[in-house]
């Protein structure tokens, strides 16, 4: 997706939706900001809707409410909600989120990192997750690595980034290592690899790909 072709098709292109028109006619100025990855901009993207409540991004077809990421009490489960004021047993809830597809990248990317529980009341038996290690199992939903592993999760969505999860995994990486733990010390590694390879995709985007003052001054001579 290239932002300067999707930024500039709102002026090139006649605007057939009333509500694009008169979005397209109010814009004064736009900022960007370049993110590591598509994991990072998600979440960025959840904290700035949740902060300003954007008038034109309309909550989803159909009547529908956004999605947000609910956190259960102990035994911790995490999984998608609509309405997370009428669940119960929740201890936190984190976006809005504008569709069911980041939704399930966001969890995707962690999951793999982070193996939690999905269910939506408590397990009595292993899930498919289980066999496939992208869940700890109903009998360590309590245990306290696991909720070492929820207080992670929980900093991500506070907008901590991976980068800085990455770097206190790291941390404990080599504090196992030196201690000869080093059965610890390979999830941790393993749990700093995840990571490392879900949300490093982006490359750096080239200084002659990047939008000049002159092009910007160019866009805004268009509203």
């Amino acid at each position: 997706l290239s932002l300067r072709n999707r930024v500039g098709s709102y002026f090139r292109e006649k605007q057939t939706d009333p509500k694009t028109r008169i979005l397209v006619s109010q814009i004064a100025n736009f900022d960007y900001q370049i993110l590591s990855s598509e994991f990072d901009a998600l979440l960025f993207e959840a904290k700035l809707i949740k902060e300003h409540q954007p008038k034109y991004n309309i909550r989803l077809k159909d009547n529908k409410r956004y999605l947000y990421i609910a956190i259960t009490k102990p035994p911790y489960r995490i999984f998608p909600v609509r309405r997370p004021d009428l669940e119960q047993g929740l201890t936190d809830w984190f976006g809005p989120f504008p569709s069911s597809r980041d939704i399930r990248l966001v969890l995707q990317i962690i999951r793999k990192a982070f193996p939690f529980c999905s269910e939506k009341k408590p397990a009595k038996r292993e899930c498919f997750y289980k066999h496939i290690n992208l869940c700890p199992g109903f009998q360590k939903l309590t245990s306290p690595e696991y909720k070492r592993q929820i207080k992670q999760i929980r900093q991500i969505f506070l907008g901590k980034g991976s980068r800085l999860i990455m770097k206190n995994i790291k941390q404990k990486m080599k504090a196992a290592a030196k201690k000869n733990d080093f059965e610890t010390a390979q999830k941790y590694k393993n749990q700093f690899l995840s990571l490392q390879r879900l949300t490093q995709s982006w490359r750096t985007i080239p200084i002659e790909d990047r939008p000049t003052n002159e092009a910007l001054a160019k866009l805004k001579k268009l509203i």
